[in-house]
């Protein structure tokens, strides 16, 4: 490979081609995917109901996927408590989020983001448990930055960023990873730069699904977004034995060791599970109408899946525990 392929950042979907041609510590039996599997995701609901209702939604989908990262954690479970229920994961950061606006912190004014103490951030995210939310400093910190972008450059409105890109996923990508570094995953895989923008393209799809694919949902050019690799639902496939992996990465899940964001074994798992879903869902999907969406789909299907089966999932099936602002 010469020198000029290598010092080249891979797009997300590129990377996901370089990797799986590469990869050592896993494979995808394709054959375990069942047509069910495709019926299921095409009958199912996507709709979160912790995702705060507000008619700012655009900028409530911008600070709730700038926060969305990391919420495993080792013995006691992180979790918030919202209107009489509890609530763990990222439904955990939701109701944080719903609870702090009910109690009259305006999450969504960049201002107030700008200004936030990090004991408000802790009052923000409090836990019903003693287990704090993870990385809460570097939480603090990118509402911090990410307010300050926003006023800088966009007046204090994300919907400004949206304006800007006219319908254009690609767009919009380009603009979050570049003046939101936080939303810029890259890595060195075996000496090639790798990009996955993981919550950047979640931002896009929820964005899709939020708006229902009008308004500021409205994206020409969607069908360029990959999958959305983050810690469980790679896990579900794996449950499914799509994912095979090898005993060394095996042996690693099984003692729940954390992986470093950039080692090889994590990267490979994240890029095998892109390449599956814009590859095979496309094969199996019969309906072109269903086709555009399907990377999109097909994680909400798979993260539903295993909120739903949590206990079944989690019996068979090792997450691969990554601690960092990515996944």
């Amino acid at each position: 490979m010469g020198s000029d392929t290598v010092s080249k950042h891979l797009s997300p979907r590129e990377s996901a081609k370089f990797i799986t041609e590469h990869a050592d510590h896993v494979k995808v039996n394709s054959d375990a995917i069942q047509p069910l599997f495709y019926d299921d995701l095409k009958t199912g609901t996507f709709d979160i109901s912790m995702h705060p209702k507000t008619m700012d939604v655009s900028t409530v989908i911008f600070l709730v996927d700038s926060l969305n990262f990391s919420f495993w954690t080792e013995t006691v479970k992180y979790v918030v408590s919202f209107r009489g229920e509890t609530h763990t994961g990222y439904m955990a950061l939701c109701a944080a989020v719903n609870r702090a606006l009910e109690e009259g912190i305006d999450l969504l004014d960049a201002h107030v983001l700008a200004n936030l103490t990090l004991e408000q951030t802790k009052h923000i995210f409090r836990s019903a448990t003693s287990a704090e939310i993870p990385l809460l400093e570097t939480r603090h910190q990118l509402m911090l930055s990410n307010a300050e972008t926003l006023l800088k450059k966009y007046n204090g409105c994300f919907s400004n960023c949206l304006t800007s890109c006219k319908g254009s996923a690609a767009d919009l990508l380009e603009l979050v990873t570049r003046d939101f570094p936080s939303f810029d995953d890259r890595a060195v895989f075996k000496d090639q730069p790798v990009t996955f923008w993981k919550r950047a393209q979640i931002l896009v799809a929820d964005l899709w699904l939020a708006f229902k694919g009008q308004s500021f949902g409205y994206f020409k050019d969607i069908d360029s977004l990959t999958a959305f690799a983050d810690y469980r639902v790679p896990q579900v496939l794996a449950y499914f034995g799509v994912l095979e992996y090898d005993s060394e990465l095996r042996q690693k899940l099984d003692k729940r060791t954390c992986l470093h964001a950039v080692e090889c074994v994590a990267v490979t798992v994240a890029a095998f599970y892109f390449q599956l879903l814009v590859g095979r869902y496309r094969t199996i999907a019969n309906d072109p109408s269903d086709v555009t969406c399907s990377a999109i789909l097909a994680d909400k299907f798979l993260w539903l899946y295993r909120r739903a089966h949590e206990a079944a999932v989690e019996s068979r099936s090792p997450m691969h525990r990554t601690r960092c602002i990515y996944y």
